[in-house]
């Protein structure tokens, strides 16, 4: 299979890259920068699978010229995983000490870089096309239970909104395809809880990538869930 992955070099990205290789798929890695871990991959058994670019998803310029090579190379994608995400610790305050100016610029990665990302890709897309959209469940409102972090919160509820038109975008022009937004729960990574989260980055890669090949068994009504596939609340 043809296996796209953004925020590829992060801590669930690479478990999602490692195991997508594992299972001798193609595999089209993306993120800001390359890493130890994605050099470590280059240089073993999977490294003819394995097709690496350092891309700045808030960039529509670079996102095109990076792509563009995919392009040339494939005709189809069978699965997308958008790992990407940017957060600001500085934002975990309350409103009188929140940067508002800083907050478009995570909105701009989060939610926007995504749709940079299919906005290219969609001459690839079929009806056999599968998204996971790394969310949150910082992006749910009826699930909210905080008092402050506005960047992260807000620019993950953009997210699965562009989730959103985005599945009813297929229904009408590439019907089949499918989306589903996903919280992977509070991950050991940097990003996430570190070493005082629950979930492992490598069995929510699992998890991940079993939703994505049960897909079709999630109700579009369900397109909102979490890595052991419960439903979130919008």
């Amino acid at each position: 299979m043809n296996v796209v992955i953004t925020g590829a070099a992060g801590g669930l990205g690479i478990e999602i890259v490692k195991q997508t290789l594992e299972r001798n798929d193609n595999v089209w890695a993306f993120d800001i920068k390359k890493n130890l871990k994605i050099e470590e991959l280059e240089d073993s058994e999977y490294s003819d699978n394995l097709h690496f670019f350092e891309c700045d998803i808030s960039s529509t310029e670079d996102v095109a010229n990076k792509l563009k090579v995919l392009k040339n190379c494939i005709t189809e994608i069978d699965e997308i995983y958008n790992c990407a995400g940017f957060i600001r610790p500085q934002d975990r305050v309350p409103l009188e000490e929140t940067d508002l100016d800083a907050i478009a610029k995570v909105v701009d990665i989060n939610a926007v870089g995504f749709l940079r990302i299919i906005k290219e890709l969609l001459p690839l897309i079929n009806a056999q096309t599968k998204i996971i959209c790394v969310t949150s469940e910082a992006g749910s409102i009826g699930a909210n239970h905080r008092s402050q972090e506005y960047s992260y919160a807000m620019s993950k509820c953009a997210e699965n909104m562009a989730c959103v038109i985005l599945q009813k975008y297929f229904d009408e022009k590439i019907p089949g395809a499918r989306v589903v937004c996903l919280h992977p729960g509070w991950l050991k990574t940097t990003m996430g809880g570190g070493n005082i989260a629950e979930v492992n980055p490598s069995d929510s890669a699992k998890d991940l990538m079993k939703i994505a090949s049960d897909i079709d068994t999630i109700s579009r009504k369900e397109m909102f869930i979490d890595h052991r596939r419960n439903k979130m609340p919008w």
